[in-house]
């Protein structure tokens, strides 16, 4: 039986998107995608679906040899609750002091919400354990290089739905923007599943599908502040 992850991967992260894309544009109450509850508890998720569908269920083979080089070939649940629930219960406890400083109800909507974000970052983060025998430098790295790509999408989303909304209806804008955004984070999670849980090489072209097409598209807005930046620093006028 192979070894190697479920070839369902861009399908299935393009059919969440459009889902939370859907969900965002047709409640938007004039909210960014991240000030808004929608897309936060979609792409949570999103990301859990993902764990469950792609990683645990289609790549289970894999998967499996992943936990055990993880867990040094000794599978205890002691262990197993280190790398799953440590990591979580730090983001929880972040989001509620978060909210214990700031004008928004602990209670109700706004408890699912830390709850979702929590749920984001552990399952973002945990791509980054297939480097564990690499080392603490490896991890940072990509880490690092991650969250750049994230936070630039995340950033520029308001950017990019409002280029858009020049050539297409606000509410097209909004659904295009938010489903890429989406679909962006799905991908980048699930390429670093691949390369560092995995050890699968990646593909250029499924790599330009995942990450690259979705990245331009999320910065796109931000290209004439792009083209001044470059222009200062070769030519020292902006």
């Amino acid at each position: 039986m192979g070894r190697d992850s479920t070839r369902w991967g861009i399908p299935f992260n393009l059919a969440c998107a459009l889902i939370v894309g859907i969900a965002f544009s047709a409640r938007n109450e004039g909210l960014g995608a991240f000030q808004s509850d929608i897309p936060i508890i979609g792409i949570a998720l999103a990301l859990l679906l993902q764990e469950i569908v792609l990683v645990q269920w289609l790549s289970r083979d894999a998967n499996s040899d992943f936990t055990v080089r993880l867990l040094d070939y000794d599978i205890t649940d002691s262990k197993r609750m280190k790398y799953l629930f440590i990591p979580f219960l730090c983001c929880l406890f972040f989001g509620i002091v978060l909210s214990l400083l700031v004008p928004r109800e602990i209670f109700g909507m706004g408890f699912i919400r830390i709850l979702s974000v929590s749920m984001i970052l552990t399952l973002c983060i945990d791509p980054l354990m297939g480097l564990k025998d690499k080392g603490p430098t490896a991890i940072v790295g990509a880490g690092l290089a991650y969250v750049l790509v994230l936070q630039a999408g995340v950033s520029g989303h308001g950017n990019a739905a409002e280029w858009l909304s020049q050539y297409v209806p606000t509410m097209a804008s909004e659904l295009i923007s938010t489903t890429v955004l989406c679909y962006m984070i799905l991908s980048c999670r699930w390429t670093y599943y691949r390369l560092f849980c995995f050890e699968e090489m990646e593909d250029w072209k499924v790599a330009a599908i995942d990450t690259f097409i979705p990245f331009m598209v999320m910065t796109a807005g931000a290209l004439p502040s792009l083209f001044e930046f470059f222009s200062l620093i070769f030519t020292g006028k902006s």
